[in-house]
């Protein structure tokens, strides 16, 4: 009998379309997870397909079926409630309210401010900074987030200063060519980016997280089911759990669909409380002891996508490599607590 990886693959590539043929396709995702049975976490790993929303089976055309097992590996439909998105379409708040409402005291939250404006780029666009990386070589430090809000795929141009969402009088950051791994139209594996840190910077930064402090280099590899936390700079800590290592997605942005492949996702906990929204990208994820697992790019409903963190620094120095660039971890602690 095949893998459950081996039976993910097969069928990522039948039911995972890629654009511009995917037009009006339901699935969002192809993972590897354990079957769900009325709420209740039966412990059978199966080959989990992600759907924005369960069609019966009168609607759905026979190659569109998704079948109870597939090569004697068992599988699983998941309803998640829309696509994976920047810009997710799931309340904030709890009952009918959808407004954002105030932000929480959350994570550093940076915004690019181009010279002249740029058309193209959505003005009040706005990333999480998820941690401190060093240049071994020199003493410069960068910050750590997602492309699609300190880099906009490339759309920001290099020397564009960054603020802090509610403080636009003392520059933090500044972009810089080549700091962000663009996304590409076949396959991706992170949505990351660094901006280099101002040295002397005049306001404090503080990149503490609450009940651990500093954020630790994780020593193990992460645990499917094991609680998380995310410090995003619009929600605050929440908590999620992960429920997914290896997913392949497709991430809906405002400059195009993209594919992504060996994605962590983590679940809402409590189900009715969004574990990542809108301006939360870039915040990291982490473990009760403060080990750094991921970086928060994509909601959908009830999951959140999250970029491995080690294959984001991986990829990173690959882009940065020929700058002679090449970063990684501050120690003792992934923080700096002023900039």
């Amino acid at each position: 009998m095949p893998t459950l990886e081996a039976v993910k693959d097969i069928l990522a590539r039948k039911y995972m379309l890629p654009t511009p043929k995917r037009m009006g396709t339901n699935v969002v995702g192809v993972g590897v997870g354990t079957k769900v049975f009325q709420d209740v976490d039966s412990g059978i790993e199966c080959v989990q397909v992600y759907v924005s929303n369960k069609l019966v089976d009168e609607n759905l055309l026979p190659a569109d079926k998704i079948p109870p097992e597939f090569l004697g590996v068992p599988t699983d439909v998941v309803e998640i409630g829309c696509a994976f998105s920047p810009q997710p379409r799931s309340p904030r708040r709890r009952g009918n309210d959808t407004s954002p409402g105030p932000l929480k005291d959350g994570r550093l939250m940076l915004v690019p401010v181009p010279t002249p404006p740029a058309s193209n780029v959505n003005p009040s666009l706005s990333g999480t900074v998820c941690v401190v990386l060093a240049d071994r070589k020199t003493t410069d430090r960068y910050l750590l987030g997602c492309n699609h809000t300190f880099a906009a795929n490339g759309r920001i141009p290099a020397d564009t200063p960054l603020f802090k969402k509610d403080d636009r009088e003392r520059q933090v950051a500044t972009t810089i060519s080549g700091g962000h791994v663009l996304l590409d139209p076949e396959e991706n594996l992170v949505d990351c980016a660094v901006v280099k840190l101002i040295p002397g910077a005049t306001q404090p930064v503080d990149f503490t997280v609450p009940e651990v402090g500093g954020l630790r280099k994780a020593t193990q590899a992460p645990l499917r089911r094991s609680k998380v936390f995310k410090h995003g700079g619009t929600t605050g800590v929440t908590e999620g759990r992960i429920v997914d290592l290896d997913a392949d997605i497709f991430v809906e942005y405002s400059f195009g669909t993209f594919l992504f492949r060996h994605q962590m996702l983590v679940q809402n906990e409590p189900k009715t409380s969004p574990f990542a929204v809108d301006g939360d990208s870039g915040a990291p994820v982490y473990t009760k002891d403060g080990s750094l697992l991921g970086i928060v790019f994509a909601p959908a409903g009830r999951l959140t996508a999250v970029c491995p963190i080690a294959t984001a620094l991986d990829e990173l120095n690959r882009q940065l490599k020929p700058k002679g660039i090449r970063l990684d971890f501050e120690e003792p602690a992934l923080v700096g607590t002023s900039a």
